[in-house]
């Protein structure tokens, strides 16, 4: 722009642009290097040619920010700011990622620039990003008077004493923005050098989500290395030993394989990048206690790479090291990303095993309970039909909104329930008061049975006993009587 005492404010005509900025201006520290050089300053209007001056605020970051994006689409373009058909095709940017400042400041000015664009007809589109993420702020301790009520900087306090330096008292530390004046500030570098670049990352990824606030916790940063350190050791160590025939082992980590591909790769595609590692190093763990026994070698080999492929955006050192050790030619970056089956992964097989881990956990309370460290029988007794039907009824008429005396109303006009009414009764009741906890995943007694029965060998392995999988109906226990549909009766001997 120009500005001409006779006309006002000028734009320079299209065919003088760009205005090139000069060189040798005076940086002084002070004031607006441009206007220390009169050969661009003054120039003459484009209207009228009268002496006039050139604009010298060439560097207003918002309005220079407002459009960079429609650049990005089109670098290459040199007939003018912006190939507009290209932007059309690239545009609207499909994440936005960026501090609090930028949500308040700078997405008002591009929102306005482009929806001006919209409204002149130079492009289409009406908002400029299609999704927007704020990322939190680092917080590490620093000292903290209490007394004085405010955080101190290094000059202010004693740190052999541990005490403020204006009052005398001990100081607390807390947590705050890292701030260069108080101190508290981890310098990147220094982290890099002494765990490598993956260890760091790793930290600030694994912590919080990007949205959240991020605690640094040199404990922390330990944790992330010594757990890339398991990860080496992991994917370079041979199983135990090796077999053909698919076995209860071999389906439960096919299970783990799809579900973490599918959890992770969920979580990337929603940017919650902390719930997308953590399953991964829950899979390593299940991966290392599945090595320890006997494995289907191409399974466990697809299971490494596998777990490899899904750790390399967040570690790509690592992985990309430990993808060539595996004997691996191409660069691990260039990958294809894994995808999962659903049947694998379906809600009733889930339901499955998690009915399975639920026994453990029993079978752990059952021990902390009687004081039980060893046991060498675990007995499960599995409850019998006529329980597996009275649920699925009980459950079903509770969804229509029927009341538990309905209910029960209903089932005793079984002549076989009728005799098990004061049993049946107990059933409901429980349904009634908690419907979610007593849905089993079962069809019946012998779905359920079959399961325990080909399941048994992994608990025998956790628990190191032998186990026995029966029918109530076959039992004489005392407690099988407590056998419910999903949830078997324990005895440990």
């Amino acid at each position: 722009m120009v500005y001409c005492e006779k006309c006002g404010v000028v734009p320079v005509k299209f065919e003088d642009l760009p205005v090139k900025l000069p060189k040798g201006c005076k940086f002084t520290g002070t004031g607006n290097p441009l206007e220390s050089n009169p050969d661009f300053v003054k120039t003459s209007c484009p209207n009228c040619g009268h002496p006039a001056k050139r604009e010298t605020d060439t560097m207003d970051t918002f309005v220079d920010s407002s459009w960079y994006f429609f650049r990005y689409t089109c670098p290459d373009y040199n007939k003018g700011p912006v190939d507009w058909d290209r932007l059309g095709y690239w545009g609207p940017v499909d994440q936005y990622i960026g501090g609090i400042e930028h949500a308040i400041l700078h997405l008002l000015y591009a929102r306005f620039f482009t929806k001006v664009m919209r409204d002149i007809g130079i492009q289409k589109f009406d908002e400029p990003f299609k999704a927007l993420l704020c990322q939190g702020m680092v917080n590490k301790e620093a000292p903290y008077c209490e007394h004085d009520n405010l955080f101190l900087t290094p000059t202010d306090y004693d740190p052999k004493k541990e005490t403020c330096k204006k009052c005398g008292q001990k100081y607390v530390m807390k947590s705050t923005i890292m701030s260069k004046s108080l101190g508290n500030v981890v310098v990147p570098a220094e982290i890099v050098n002494k765990f490598g670049a993956d260890t760091a990352r790793l930290f600030i990824l694994s912590i919080s989500n990007p949205e959240k606030e991020l605690e640094w916790s040199d404990q922390g940063v330990d944790r992330c290395f010594r757990l890339l350190n398991r990860l080496w050791e992991f994917i370079l160590e041979k199983p135990a030993a090796t077999h053909k025939n698919k076995n209860i082992f071999d389906e439960h980590i096919e299970f783990l394989l799809h579900k973490t591909i599918k959890e992770s790769t969920e979580c990337l595609d929603t940017l919650n990048l902390r719930d997308a590692i953590t399953p991964l190093f829950m899979f390593m763990d299940q991966l290392r206690n599945y090595g320890s026994l006997s494995v289907r070698a191409a399974l466990y080999k697809k299971c490494k790479e596998t777990l490899l492929l899904l750790l390399a955006p967040h570690v790509p050192h690592i992985c990309e090291e430990l993808w060539e050790r595996l004997g691996k030619q191409d660069f691990i970056s260039l990958g294809v990303w894994p995808s999962w089956n659903p049947k694998m992964i379906d809600e009733q097989l889930e339901r499955k095993w998690i009915a399975l881990a639920n026994i453990e956990d029993d079978v752990r309370n059952i021990q902390k309970i009687t004081k039980t460290a060893d046991f060498k029988n675990m007995t499960l007794i599995v409850a019998e039909d006529w329980k597996a039907q009275v649920l699925r009824t009980s459950l079903g008429e509770f969804d229509k909104g029927k009341k538990q005396g309905d209910i029960m109303k209903l089932l005793m006009q079984d002549a076989t329930l009728k005799p098990k009414g004061k049993q049946i009764n107990g059933i409901v009741d429980r349904v009634v008061k908690n419907p979610g906890k007593y849905s089993s995943p079962f069809t019946g007694q012998e779905d359920e049975f079959a399961f325990l029965d080909a399941a048994k060998e992994m608990l025998a392995h956790k628990f190191n006993c032998s186990i026995i999988v029966i029918k109530e109906q076959e039992s004489g226990n005392a407690k099988a009587g407590q056998a419910f549909p999903g949830k078997p009766a324990i005895v440990l001997q």
